[in-house]
């Protein structure tokens, strides 16, 4: 531990700024950073992690200086002092680059008008802008090609669709989410954002192998997925706009709202062997929804399952 406090010590003393000043009844200059971004563009302006680490930064420069500069070499600076400074700031840095890991790909994603949906159950209008609109109970739809497993939807939650419906297993559920590999109504991958009667981010994977009507296995096959990490996703109020992106590679899944990481995890091997594009799905709430998805080039574009619709595709 000494020869951990004396590196600590050292590397303290190294941080002096050459033409600064302090003074012992003055604040640190720069203890309000401008904005920092990550390699990827994510903005962190006012984001506690950063404006801690850049604050702790300039105090240990401004400690830093009282052992080499005029006015403040009257103050001392114990070895213990400043291996607690090295270690805050080495600590805050890498809460920094976890922040910078939460934020998505930023793969470019393409708008996906309503022409270019399938809907198998419910209906959705289509607004200015290639903006949709939902306000039945249920929804269910998938994009029309074979798309790589990478969705977003900038959703507006407008509240109850008033006349609601229950679920198969006859629990009330108001909830909007994103479908992956939704290869038919049997077999595909959810990423749901529940809003009543409880908030919270939830991911199951459907799976009923040589099932592929509602016929065949109803609400059979559901299986929720537990992350390896995730955080609270926000209480929806009618008004609220969010914004909600899945992106899966493999087994790996990793969901997002408002480009923040909420949920991250392997789905299974079950779910790697579906083959079908990516979609939406709502249950008992009032929606406007703008649906971007990456979509292959167009030489390269095939289309998606055959679009039905009926009782047998449901969900």
């Amino acid at each position: 531990m000494p020869e951990a406090l004396r590196l600590a010590s050292e590397r303290a003393t190294q941080l002096s700024v050459p033409g600064s000043h302090c003074s012992a009844n003055r604040g640190v200059a720069g203890d309000n950073p401008r904005p920092a971004q990550t390699a990827g563009g994510a903005n962190f302006t006012n984001s506690p992690p950063t404006s801690i680490i850049f604050s702790r930064v300039n105090r240990c420069r401004a400690i830093a200086l009282s052992a080499e500069q005029g006015p403040c070499a009257s103050q001392e600076v114990s070895v213990r002092t400043s291996a607690l400074i090295h270690m805050r700031t080495t600590f805050f840095f890498f809460v920094f680059c976890f922040c910078a890991e939460l934020s998505f790909s930023g793969t470019k994603l393409a708008p996906v008008s309503r022409d270019g949906l399938c809907v198998t159950e419910g209906a959705i209008e289509e607004l200015p802008g290639q903006r949709l609109s939902v306000s039945v109970p249920k929804m269910r739809a998938y994009v029309n090609l074979m798309t790589p497993q990478d969705v977003e939807a900038r959703f507006t939650y407008l509240g109850s669709t008033g006349n609601e419906a229950r679920l198969g297993s006859g629990e009330l559920r108001r909830q909007f989410g994103l479908k992956l590999h939704a290869q038919d109504a049997c077999n595909l991958v959810y990423a749901m954002w529940r809003i009543e009667p409880q908030s919270k981010l939830v991911v199951s994977v459907k799976s009923n192998p040589g099932q592929h009507s509602s016929a065949e296995c109803g609400n059979r096959g559901y299986r929720n997925v537990k992350p390896r990490r995730s955080i609270p996703v926000p209480v929806l109020h009618p008004g609220d706009t969010h914004d909600l992106r899945a992106e899966m590679s493999g087994e790996e899944l990793k969901v997002f709202a408002d480009n923040l990481l909420v949920w991250e995890g392997s789905v299974g091997r079950d779910a790697v062997a579906l083959n079908g594009p990516v979609g939406i799905r709502s249950d008992n709430a009032r929606l406007q929804i703008e649906l971007r998805a990456e979509l292959p080039p167009r030489p390269q574009r095939g289309h998606g399952p055959a679009c039905r619709s009926g009782a047998g595709e449901s969900e």
